[in-house]
């Protein structure tokens, strides 16, 4: 197990690696591999249990990463989908 030692002085002792800061998101477009988020990860395609029908959602972040796989998944399961862009 990691320790990190020294968090004041900005020193991090054994193998914890230093913390990484990132400008903003990141593009969906622009990963290399690209990402698949309508199939399982076996390849296979998913196909709807009816868990979701008629029910609603609010799904934030569904531009990329684990929102867009949410809001596909979401909206293969469902007979009513809309979108609204806020921007912060």
């Amino acid at each position: 197990m990691s320790t990190i030692h020294g968090k004041a002085e900005g020193t991090y002792l054994g193998d914890a690696p230093k913390p990484q800061y990132h400008e903003g998101t990141g593009q969906q477009h622009q990963m290399d591999p690209q990402p698949v988020d309508d199939h399982f990860h076996d390849g296979s395609e998913y196909k709807p249990a009816g868990k979701l029908q008629g029910k609603k959602a609010i799904i934030t972040g569904g531009d990329s990463g684990i929102g867009r796989a949410v809001a596909l998944l979401f909206g293969k399961n469902t007979s009513y989908f809309t979108e609204r862009r806020i921007e912060s």
